[in-house]
């Protein structure tokens, strides 16, 4: 039985990490499935935010990634006469776009690669959330607005990451738009390291995602002047936005002595389940995400989670795997940072055991990938 034929555009795709989410859905899916469907995927030739191009890139020079056949693009190969090329030289069944706005890995290829022959799903990784327009709104409501009345989402499916992201596409796009919900895929269980506890030596916070007013770092120094008791919070990611970050300078600043904030950069994905392992919990009050793969990740590898609840990861507190509070809950953010640092060893071993079998409740591997057969049947 020949294999469904699945072309794919993303603006950043592996080896980069620095884009964070996307990436390792589309590389877990691929991986998921890649023994049932023929992936081929265009991206950009280097990391986001990177001027290094990876090796043996362009249009002529095909890899073979884990999986899939990637075209990795010059920045000068980005040009109408290339898509061109690309269009006649590919041959798919199904067109899958991630993502809204980039004009070359989402607009574009929706314009030329749909055919009456193929089927188009487009994720929009949340990026139709009121939080996600709310930034450069005018110009997103414009382009929206614009494909809404012109018909250019008209015949696509919208594969959605969780039921809230198809009620913010419904929301752009009306009732009767086409979609499905299905979760992505997440990673395999990590064995729980052991770390002294919170009230031996101090609670020990991280996050890992880009400095951006999406990721909330701001809201998140702010509850952290509230907090009474030794803290440090480690940040790792990318610098997205400069006069943010300057904003989370100036607070860092005024913190207490007893709360320490260090800022690591990005971090090789290599890294992270050790990272991980030497933290407490993760701090993430995030004004919303479409998935959270690193919330995923740290509760595979058993650690708690202290989040807003704009995720799909809920009813934390009761099945002792963390938090997920309102953005508006200062005082429960503080609470519960109290809580996690007066935990003795006992205490902490079964919130760290709870979070895994919370995670294995929520992750139905075999469901989940019926799921995405059925959506890439052509």
């Amino acid at each position: 039985m020949s294999k469904v034929k699945v072309l794919l555009f993303i603006d950043w795709y592996l080896p980069g990490y620095r884009a964070g989410g996307p990436i390792r859905s589309m590389a877990n899916m691929v991986a998921t499935l890649k023994d049932a469907i023929d992936f081929t995927i265009v991206t950009r030739d280097r990391d986001y935010k990177s001027d290094e191009p990876y090796a043996n890139c362009g249009i002529d020079f095909p890899q073979r990634v884990e999986g899939a056949t990637v075209y990795y693009l010059k920045p000068e190969e980005m040009t109408l006469a290339t898509y061109r090329k690309l269009a006649k030289k590919l041959t798919y069944s199904i067109l899958y776009i991630n993502g809204m706005y980039s004009f070359w890995f989402s607009i574009l290829p929706l314009l030329l690669f749909q055919s009456k022959h193929t089927k188009t799903i487009v994720s929009p990784r949340g990026m139709l959330s009121s939080g996600s327009i709310g930034v450069k709104s005018m110009q997103k409501r414009l382009y929206l607005t614009l494909a809404r009345y012109g018909g250019v989402y008209s015949k696509v499916a919208f594969h959605c990451s969780t039921p809230e992201e198809e009620q913010d596409t419904q929301q752009v796009f009306g009732r009767k738009v086409n979609t499905t919900s299905i979760t992505n895929f997440s990673k395999a269980l990590s064995p729980i390291k052991h770390i002294a506890a919170p009230q031996e030596i101090g609670l020990q916070l991280f996050q890992i995602a880009r400095i951006s007013p999406e990721k909330n770092q701001l809201k998140a120094l702010e509850l952290l002047l509230q907090v009474k008791h030794p803290v440090t919070f480690d940040l790792y990611g990318p610098l997205y936005n400069e006069a943010y970050w300057g904003k989370c300078l100036a607070l860092i600043n005024q913190l207490p002595t007893h709360v320490h904030v260090r800022w690591h950069g990005a971090i090789a994905p290599e890294y992270i389940e050790e990272t991980i392992a030497a933290h407490h919990a993760l701090f993430l009050p995030t004004t919303g995400e479409n998935f959270g793969h690193i919330i995923a990740e740290t509760l595979s590898a058993g650690r708690p989670v202290v989040i807003s609840n704009t995720t799909p990861w809920q009813n934390l507190q009761v099945q002792h795997a963390g938090y997920s509070l309102s953005l508006d809950a200062d005082a429960q953010f503080v609470a519960a940072i109290k809580a996690l640092a007066g935990m003795s060893s006992i205490d902490y071993e079964t919130w760290c055991q709870s979070a895994q079998v919370y995670y294995q409740r929520q992750t139905q591997t075999a469901a989940i990938r019926a799921a995405y057969l059925s959506l890439f049947s052509a």
